[in-house]
Parts: structure tokens; sequence; C-alpha cells
């Protein structure tokens, strides 16, 4: 019995056995299948990544070189920045500098100016319309035609000269201080001429132009604008040279020399054709009429000028002599455009201070009037004599306008 389950357990045991054979054949099969499969797959992946391996190491070996180059471009280029970062930082620091000096200078220029401005106004004054526009000059908005002018208030010296352009439009005032009334004088340059005349202004009084000496002690030249006169050398009798109009007197004619000798001579005008008014181009003698002729060296020679007065007329006489006139003597000197006919002797005085020592007075008989000696008058002295009369009045025939008549003189001592 126990040999049959001894049997039946070797038996049992064989078929397990058996069957642990089959199944491990099979599984070592199988096995040896999957390894021949991951053999081969392990060499298709072997191959592959070989074959992967081998070109990325190309591509890697060709993105290398790429990447060098890059490198060495990135390389040159930040070279290149470094070097424009370090010229930007130098002109940096040159502009920080040029900044800062700007910023001196501008905050300098900006005290300067504020000073240039203030100190402006103590010499330019801005007006329109007579309207003080100084304190909102860059904001003032001006019409289509603003009448802008601008006033110099101190001292303007122009260093390196000055030229203002004028012409008959536009020309040069000058004025006094009196805004609203001022009185001016205009010059301009128009075609050529300079132009001097009061200006076209509202009450402008200005009646003459005066020239004076260094010191202004002296007056050298007036020029009456009312009366059409010009005085030059002095004023009014003071002068030595007067125009009126178209006539000329002198107050000190000078013509006597005692080295002068001519060998033309020249016989005197008719001065009793008074109804012959003194114009430019009319009057019938030249200055050669009274020279200093050796022939008539006992001569006296001179001029005379009767200004119209009220009420008695003015006469003013210039004379003087070649020689020494001792006292005592007489000097008839003819004034032929007075209408005194009285033949009644009239005494009349010399107001003249500067003669009145020589000359104490005259006397007149109709035009003539004689003048008496009272002192030595030496050679060549010019003596002047003034008298006003009554008598001294001028005909009808003259001309109402001619308030200055002059003539020659040349008489003998008696």
């Amino acid at each position: 019995m126990n040999e049959i389950y001894i049997n039946l357990i070797i038996i049992f045991i064989i078929i397990i056995l058996f069957l642990a054979y089959i199944l491990i054949a099979h599984f070592y099969n199988n096995y040896l299948d999957y390894k021949n499969n991951v053999n081969k797959n392990f060499i298709k992946t072997k191959d592959y990544i070989n074959n992967t391996t081998t070109t990325l190491d190309d591509n890697i070996k060709i993105n290398k070189e790429k990447i060098n180059n890059v490198d060495n471009q990135f390389n040159l280029k930040i070279s290149d920045i470094n070097t424009k970062i370090i010229d930007i930082n130098s002109n940096t620091t040159n502009l920080n500098s040029s900044i800062n000096s700007t910023n001196t200078t501008i905050s300098t220029n900006t005290s300067n100016i504020n000073n240039f401005d203030r100190n402006l106004r103590q010499f330019i004054e801005f007006r329109n319309d007579n309207n003080n526009i100084n304190d909102a000059l860059f904001n003032y908005r001006f019409g289509v035609s603003p009448n802008l002018s601008m006033n110099v208030l101190r001292h303007l010296t122009a260093v390196s000269g000055m030229t203002v352009m004028t012409d008959i439009d536009n020309s040069v005032r000058i004025c006094d201080n009196n805004i609203n009334n001022s009185n001016c004088i205009t010059m301009n340059i128009n075609n050529g001429n300079f132009d001097i005349y009061p200006s076209d202004t509202e009450n402008n009084n200005i009646a003459n132009i005066n020239i004076y000496n260094k010191n202004k002690q002296k007056m050298m030249g007036r020029f009456d604008l009312l009366s059409n006169n010009i005085y030059l050398g002095g004023d009014n009798e003071e002068a030595g040279l007067f125009i009126h109009d178209s006539n000329v007197y002198f107050k000190n004619f000078n013509l006597l020399s005692n080295n002068t000798n001519y060998s033309d001579i020249k016989n005197s005008f008719n001065k009793q054709n008074h109804n012959l008014h003194q114009s430019f181009n009319n009057y019938n003698f030249n200055i050669d009429d009274i020279k200093n002729i050796i022939q008539y060296s006992s001569l006296i020679n001179g001029m005379y000028t009767i200004i119209r007065g009220s009420p008695n007329n003015t006469i003013i006489l210039n004379f003087k002599s070649n020689y020494d006139i001792e006292a005592g003597k007489t000097i008839p000197i003819d004034i032929y455009e007075i209408a005194n006919t009285d033949t009644t002797p009239t005494t009349i005085n010399n107001i003249e201070d500067s003669s009145k020592t020589l000359i104490i007075q005259g006397v007149l008989n109709s035009k003539k009037i004689s003048f008496m000696t009272t002192g030595r008058i030496i050679a060549n002295n010019n003596i002047r004599i003034k008298i006003t009369d009554a008598k001294l009045a001028l005909p009808a025939t003259f001309n109402a306008s001619d308030n200055y008549i002059s003539n020659t003189i040349s008489t003998s001592v008696i």
C-alpha cells in the first residue's frame, strides 16, 4: 500500500517536474526570444543612438563653430560697446562739466540779464503813444500800426561810431523833455542834402539855432528862424557878420592893409541912387569898391547900416583910417538913404561905448552927418559909432520889408 502511495507520489513529482520543465522551457524560449528581440532592439537603438550621436556631434561642431563666430562677433561688439561706453563716459564727464559750466554761466547771465534789464531801464525808455511800456515790453502786443518810440534817458557814447539812416520820410529828431508838447529840431539827409529845421510838431517853439564856443561863454553864430536872420561871430549887434534875407552886413569890416598895393583904380558907385534895392542879383558894387587904394590913401573907408526901429531908426557906422586922426578933426559922412531934408544942424549923441571918448556926437545937416573927434584915433583901428534919432527916417520909396539897409563909407577928414 505504501508502495502505491510512494509510486503515486513519485509519479506526481515526475509529472510536476515535467510540467515545471515544460514551463521552464517555455519561459526560457520566451526569454531567448525576448532576449533576441531586446538585443535586436538594443542594436537598433545603439545604431540609432550612434547615428544620432554622430549627427549631434556634427551639429554640435557646426553649432559650436557658429557659436564661436557669434561669440567672437559678440565679443567684438562688446569690445566696441565698451570702447563707446568709455567714450560716452568721457563725453558724459565733459558734458557734465560743460553743463555745470553752462549752469554757472546761465546763473551768471541770468543775474547779468536781470541787472542789464534793471540798468537798461535807467538808460532807455520804450513808449507807445506816450505810454511807458518798459515793464511789459516782451509781453506787449503791438497793433497793426504801433506808434513805438524809444527814449535814451542817459548820456550815450558810440565808441565805434554810429550811423543813422534818414531820408525825406525818416529823420532824426532832437527834442526837449516835455513829452506832450516837445520843442524839436529835425535833421535828415534828403537827396544828398543835410537839412536842419524845426520839427512839424504841435506847439513847437524852436525859434533859433545857436552855436557857441567851447565853454558856451560866447555865441559864435545864431540862425533866427522867425526873422530869417543869420548872425556870425556873435549875437545881434555883436555879430561880425549879419545876413538878412539876401543882404549881408558887417560890424567890423577889415579891408585896409599898409602893405597892400593895387594897380587898378575903382570909382565909388553912385550912392544917391537909393531906389536901387540891395539884393543879391542887382546890388551895384562889389568888394573892390571899398579897397584900400594908394591913390586914395587920404580917404576913410568903411560901411554903415540903417536899422529900422520904433520909435526911431538906428544907424551903426564902422570905418578905419590908414593914418592917425588927431582930436578936433571933422569926419563928414553922407547918408543918402535917409529922408531928412532939414538944413538946420541937429546934434545926435554917439551911444556906442567903445568910441564915446573919441567921438562924442555928430551934427546932422540934411543927409550929411559930421562927427567931431575929441580924442586921437589910431590908424587901422576899427571905429564903431551908433546913433539914433527921429530924423534918421527912411523915405517911402524904400521897400518896407528892408529892415536893414547897408552902404559904404568913403570920405576925407576935414
